[in-house]
C-alpha cells in the first residue's frame, strides 16, 4: 500500500509541475514572448508565449537555448547532457629564435628575430538596424525565435520575427515603438519621441 501511495505521489506532482508549465504563460500573465524552461536540466527546451498560450519548443540537436531578454533568444552550439555552451579557444603562438655570432677575437653579437605563427581569430559578427531606412527594408527573420524591431521609417510601427516568419504590428493611437524597450509607449507620431504628458 505504502508503494502505490508513492508511486501515486510521484505522479502527482509530475503532473503538477507540468501542468506548471503548460500554464507558464496564462501564471505569469505573458501575453508574447519567450522563455527558459522551468527545469534547468532541460536547456534545449524552451517556453514560448502567444496569447498566454505556452507552447514548448526544442532546439536543435546538440545546441541549448540561450535566454537574452523576453523578447530576445537562441538555440546555441551547446553540450545538453552539461547544459554548457561549446567554446571555441584560439591561440597564438610566437617562438623567439636566438642566434649567436661570434666575430674574432673576442667580440659577440646577440640577435633576437621574433618569427610569429599566423592564427585564425575568432570572429563575430553584428547586425544593426538603422533608425531611417528605406520603407520596404525590412530585417531579416530568419532563423529568429522571437524579436521586436522597429518598422523601417515609420516610428510607430514595429516587426515582429516569429519563428523565421516577419510580421507587421501598429501601435496604438498617440504611441510610437520605443527601439530600446522593444514595445509601443505613449509617444508623438509627428516627431516620433516618447513622452508622459502627450
Amino acid at each position: 500500500m505504502k508503494i502505490l501511495a508513492i508511486v501515486g505521489l510521484i505522479f502527482i506532482f509530475g503532473v503538477a509541475k507540468s501542468f506548471a508549465v503548460e500554464n507558464f504563460c496564462r501564471e505569469n500573465n505573458i501575453a508574447v514572448g519567450i522563455a527558459p524552461h522551468p527545469d534547468p536540466q532541460l536547456c534545449n527546451l524552451y517556453l514560448v508565449c502567444a496569447l498566454y498560450n505556452t507552447y514548448i519548443i526544442e532546439c536543435e540537436p546538440n545546441t541549448i537555448f540561450v535566454y537574452h531578454n523576453s523578447t530576445d533568444g537562441s538555440c546555441e552550439p551547446g553540450y545538453v547532457e552539461t547544459c554548457s555552451l561549446t567554446t571555441t579557444t584560439t591561440t597564438t603562438t610566437t617562438t623567439t629564435t636566438t642566434t649567436t655570432t661570434t666575430v674574432p677575437p673576442t667580440t659577440t653579437t646577440t640577435t633576437t628575430e621574433p618569427i610569429s605563427v599566423p592564427s585564425t581569430p575568432l570572429t563575430t559578427t553584428s547586425t544593426y538596424y538603422p533608425e531611417s531606412t528605406t520603407p520596404g527594408e525590412f530585417p531579416d527573420c530568419k532563423g529568429v525565435i522571437l524579436r521586436y524591431l522597429p518598422y523601417p521609417g515609420v516610428c510607430y510601427k514595429y516587426v515582429l520575427c516569429l519563428f523565421g516568419d516577419t510580421f507587421i504590428g501598429e501601435c496604438d493611437e498617440n504611441q510610437i515603438f520605443h527601439q530600446n524597450l522593444h514595445f509601443c509607449v505613449r509617444g508623438n507620431r509627428e516627431t516620433c519621441r516618447a513622452c508622459i504628458f502627450c
